[in-house]
């Protein structure tokens, strides 16, 4: 004989189940273990999908970085600037020379040419160094090696050209102010 749950009594061999009343069958039996379900494959081809993988720990944080990038470039670019001012103070005195004198035609295209090539080389020389310091101040800034030297380098870098190029204008005004 088996209680209200379905067990039998201590020390008794189980029963077996009892037909039930009124006609209908037994219950199926419980069904065996459950395999996890894996989501089809696209087009029915392949392999399926793989369940996802656990990631493991995050990796240790990096040691801090060197600084000497930001250094270097915020370096390069004051000497470029420095460079620069030099050549745009060249250029405005070769100009202001040949202003001065009035152009009476007694220089030649050769001579003037030869008077502007190395203020000219000065300036272009600088503005290469510059640039090419002034991305080495981005990548300080963006790779964290010197990122407040690289920040000053790239505002440096950008405010130098136009200070260059605002006295050399200023220079030009007034050699037009002298010269009616």
């Amino acid at each position: 004989m088996s209680d209200q749950y379905g067990q039998s009594p201590w020390g008794q061999a189980p029963q077996q189940p009892q037909q039930p009343a009124g006609g209908y069958p037994a219950a199926p039996p419980p069904p065996g273990p459950v395999q996890p379900w894996v989501q089809p494959t696209p087009g029915g081809y392949g392999q399926p999908y793989q369940p996802p993988v656990a990631y493991g720990a995050p990796p240790a944080p990096n040691r801090p970085r060197s600084p000497i990038l930001g250094v270097i470039s915020l370096a390069f670019i004051l000497i470029a600037t420095a460079l620069s001012g030099y050549g745009a103070w060249l250029f405005t005195n070769v100009i202001a020379a040949l202003a001065m004198s009035g152009y009476s035609g007694s220089y030649g295209q050769a001579e003037i040419e030869a008077a502007m090539r190395w203020p000219i080389s000065v300036i272009g020389i600088a503005g290469s160094i510059g640039m090419a310091a002034w991305i080495a101040a981005i990548v300080a800034t963006a790779t964290n090696r010197g990122r407040i030297l690289g920040v000053i380098g790239i505002i440096l870098g950008v405010l130098a050209p136009i200070g260059v190029w605002t006295y050399i204008v200023m220079a030009f005004a007034q050699l037009a102010e002298g010269i009616r």
